[in-house]
């Protein structure tokens, strides 16, 4: 793993106060852009002082190299159900009999492609970007109108899919961490009193955190300075469910 800039990673994600969307629209052969984080020996060193005692120099590096790459295709999932999460918007109809987005889309680049004959002649005075299709051998007329189609393609494509609610990312990570660590030999446990007064976290919850701080940022639970008892409930909360999937800690 080299030391690339992680800490830009911090700069890209900038949705921490979108929340996680109540349905997307994704076909079903769908991948979105991947991932591939490079994270310096230097923050993973800062992540695991939070595991207790000492691993062999073997399980630690499978260690460090599970919970990046779970980051990494974390990071995608991510991607995609925003993705997702803008598809169905693109072809919800608002209130009323309005269309929906991509629908209005379509109409107007086709009204726009069905009056470009009448425009394309015009007298140019070169002080806009109009000015790189105008003339009377533009076909600009004919992109636009390809335009539209491919408009009408896709919001028949989309439409033709139902709105699903997206996948628990956060909660899927958490387990891929705690899986993780038990092939190294750790107990990944936790508990969900974090708002009682002195309450402590686990060192999984701590693990989980420092992984936050060192790499996932504003797209995992949120900016190193946040507040982290929502976090260590959270990784609680998901850890409940590891154990009902047939998971039990040990």
């Amino acid at each position: 793993m080299g030391g690339a800039s992680i800490g830009g990673c911090r700069s890209m994600t900038n949705d921490q106060s979108k929340g996680t969307p109540r349905k997307v629209v994704l076909p079903t052969e769908a991948a979105g852009p991947s991932v591939e984080l490079l994270v310096s020996f230097e923050r993973w060193e800062k992540i695991k002082i939070a595991i207790p005692g000492q691993l062999s120099p073997k399980k630690d590096t499978v260690l460090r190299d599970g919970i990046f790459r779970s980051c990494n295709s974390f990071l995608s999932a991510t991607r995609l159900r925003d993705a997702g999460a803008a598809s169905a918007a693109a072809i919800r109809r608002p209130a009323g009999r309005q269309p929906a987005p991509l629908e209005s889309f379509a109409r107007h680049l086709s009204a726009a492609s069905a009056t470009w004959s009448a425009i394309k002649g015009m007298q140019d005075d070169r002080l806009g970007p109009l000015s790189d299709h105008l003339g009377s051998r533009s076909e600009f007329g004919l992109y636009l109108e390809s335009l539209a189609k491919d408009a009408e393609r896709r919001l028949k494509i989309l439409r033709s899919i139902k709105p699903a609610k997206p996948a628990p990312a956060r909660d899927l990570l958490v387990w891929d961490f705690a899986e993780h660590c038990r092939s190294a030999g750790l107990n990944p446990i936790s508990h969900g009193r974090m708002y009682e007064e002195g309450a402590l976290p686990t060192w999984f919850q701590g693990f989980v955190a420092a992984i936050n701080d060192q790499i996932l940022g504003a797209q995992g639970w949120g900016a190193a300075d946040a507040d982290k008892r929502a976090l260590y409930a959270d990784v609680a909360k998901a850890m409940r469910g590891y154990g009902k999937q047939g998971k039990a800690r040990k």
